[in-house]
């Protein structure tokens, strides 16, 4: 788990290619954090110094996000993100409801997590992503149901 940041972060951009990903953050109106680079915002995004920081990013809520790409074709990404260490259970559903695969049957850690599904032996359609997490405390459970269309 990471330590507390003297920081409020607010997320401000992600960028994704074949071959890299990375997420850009606002730590305040002057400077971004960018991999570990702190980036002053008022001296023309100069890097100031390369700096190891240790960010609060634990997400506060459970929460399945959209998955990407949609409509997709043949694969998606599903993410979603843990407050706490959690049993989680991903699975995908068709449009009758049938049981088209469990992606995740396991206990996770805190933070953010992605699966892939493969739709390559499925028939274009709409199916459904469903989470479904319970803290390892047994104090708080989750379920979300996303849309995904395959084309």
């Amino acid at each position: 788990m990471v330590a507390q940041s003297a920081y409020k972060v607010f997320p401000l951009v992600k960028y994704k290619n074949k071959k890299d990903t990375f997420e850009a953050y606002f730590l305040n109106m002057q400077f971004i954090l960018i991999y570990n680079c702190l980036v002053d915002l008022n001296r023309s995004a100069q890097y100031l110094k390369q700096i190891e920081m240790n960010l609060n990013l634990t997400p506060q809520s459970y929460t399945l996000y959209n998955n990407y790409p949609n409509p997709f074709n043949p694969a998606t990404v599903i993410k979603y993100s843990l407050p706490e260490d959690s049993w989680v259970i991903v699975k995908v559903y068709n449009v009758i409801g049938q049981l088209i695969k469990t992606l995740i049957n396991s206990d996770q850690s805190t933070g953010d997590h992605r699966v892939v599904f493969d739709g390559s032996n499925q028939s274009s359609g709409v199916y459904f992503a469903v989470l479904k997490a319970q803290s390892l405390d047994g104090k708080q459970a989750y379920t979300a149901v996303k849309k995904m269309l395959l084309k």
